[in-house]
């Protein structure tokens, strides 16, 4: 059950002794406000306990997706480090290698009897460069891919942090929000007492004053009835 529905149900279906004299017993209506304070109380302190559970449960999740993002970051710089070291090195392999096919050019110039044999070799080395050119090319791409994950990350840290911002103001809001509807029930309920308390009071003296009026008039007709017989 709600503890704002227990509160409810308690004031709503709570019993006050009968005083003597009629009307209320104070103490008894003292006891019960003591156990309805007591219950706000509780409640007020359930309910701050779980929203501070609340929030640390969410920091740490924020914690540990930053401690992923992070290392999943690290991994990628790494690897993006790695992948442009070893499309720097190919690079200056290929550059080697067309120098190498320039120099074998210029040879088969010179010699027209090695020529159909440098240019088949010319052919396979072009053949290979083609080959490691478009390797260098997909290299190129991953390393574009992986700079966009980067930027992804980025990204959705940025917003986790934002939202995480963003819930802190919300908790903040329905608490306040939560302690002000406590206080006007519990001002309402307070006020409700404090008409109970002075109808008990008008209903203890007019209760007095009731007893006081009919032995008055009862002393009164005993001694008209005296009054009778001594004539």
């Amino acid at each position: 059950m709600d503890k704002m529905q227990e509160i409810t149900e308690y004031v709503n279906t709570m019993k006050i002794k009968k005083s003597f004299f009629g009307g209320f017993d104070r103490e008894d209506v003292y006891v019960k406000l003591g156990v309805i304070t007591g219950m706000f109380q509780k409640y007020i302190e359930e309910f701050q306990k779980s929203e501070e559970k609340q929030k640390e449960e969410y920091e740490q999740r924020l914690k540990a997706s930053e401690k992923n993002i992070a290392q999943l970051q690290q991994r990628v710089g790494v690897l993006l480090s790695e992948k442009q070291s070893v499309l720097q090195e190919k690079e200056t392999a290929l550059a080697e290698k067309a120098t190498a096919i320039e120099a074998m050019d210029a040879a088969l110039e010179e010699n027209e009897t090695e020529k159909e044999l440098l240019k088949k070799k010319s052919d396979e080395q072009q053949e290979r460069l083609g080959a490691q050119e478009e390797e260098l090319a997909r290299q190129k791409d991953t390393i574009e891919e992986l700079k966009e994950i980067q930027q992804r990350l980025e990204h959705d840290k940025d917003t986790l942090r934002r939202t995480y911002k963003e819930y802190c103001s919300n908790v903040l809001q329905q608490y306040s929000d939560s302690l002000r509807t406590l206080s006007a029930e519990f001002s309402q309920i307070l006020e409700n007492v404090s008409n109970l308390q002075k109808a008990i009071v008008e209903a203890e003296s007019m209760e007095i004053f009731e007893v006081e009026e009919q032995e008055k008039t009862e002393e009164k007709n005993m001694k008209e009835v005296l009054d009778e017989k001594n004539e």
